[in-house]
C-alpha cells in the first residue's frame, strides 16, 4: 500500500524518454488524504509551458491492477485526472480480474477527468482496458478517448476496450475520436 497524505498528491510513470511499470496484483494502490490527485502514465511535458524543461523524449508507461487490485486517487473535494499517452507518450492500462480503479472517492464530478490517448501533436498513443467480472472504472467525471482536451488541437491515438464483464461508469459521458 502506498499513502501519500496532502492537499494534492500524484505520480508519474515512464517519462522523458524512460519506461515505467507499475503491476498491482492484489494489493492497494491510493492517495490518501488528497484533495487533488493526478497521474500521468506515458507522457511528455509540454515544454512550451512555463517551467517545463524542453525535451522531444516521450515516455512509455503501463498500470495493470489484477487479482482483485484496488486503486484510488482523490477523496471527493478537488479535482483528479488520469492522461495515459499524453503529449507523444505512449502508455496502456489494463484492469483485469475483479480489480477496481476510482478516480473520485467523493460523486465524481465534472472536476475528474481520464484521457485515453490524448496529446497536443496527435501522437499520442494509449490503451485502456477494463476486463473480467467486477472489474471496474468508477468515479469518472469525463471519459476523453483520442481527445486533446485542448481547443484547436489534434487529438492522439487512443483505444477503449470493456468486455467479458468489465465496467466503466462516468457522471458527465465520454467522448471517442
Amino acid at each position: 500500500q502506498s499513502d501519500n497524505i496532502g492537499t494534492s498528491a500524484g505520480a508519474n510513470i515512464g517519462q522523458f524518454g524512460g519506461t515505467g511499470t507499475v503491476n498491482v496484483d492484489g494489493g492497494t494502490l491510493r492517495f490518501v488524504g488528497a484533495a487533488n490527485a493526478y497521474m500521468n502514465i506515458g507522457f511528455q511535458f509540454d515544454s512550451t509551458q512555463p517551467g517545463n524543461v524542453a525535451t522531444n523524449s516521450a515516455g512509455t508507461g503501463s498500470l495493470i491492477l489484477t487479482n482483485g487490485a484496488q486503486f484510488s486517487m482523490a477523496d471527493g473535494t478537488g479535482s483528479s485526472g488520469l492522461q495515459l499517452g499524453k503529449g507523444v507518450g505512449s502508455a496502456t492500462m489494463e484492469i483485469r480480474s475483479g480489480s477496481v480503479a476510482n478516480l473520485d472517492l467523493g460523486d465524481a464530478t465534472a472536476s475528474t477527468f481520464i484521457s485515453v490517448g490524448g496529446g497536443q501533436s496527435g501522437a499520442g498513443v494509449a490503451t485502456l482496458l477494463v476486463s473480467g467480472t467486477g472489474s471496474r472504472l468508477e468515479g469518472v467525471g469525463f471519459l476523453g478517448v483520442g481527445w486533446s482536451g485542448e481547443n484547436n488541437t489534434t487529438g492522439g491515438n487512443g483505444r477503449l476496450i470493456v468486455e467479458n464483464g468489465g465496467k466503466i461508469v462516468t457522471a458527465n459521458g465520454f467522448t471517442v475520436g
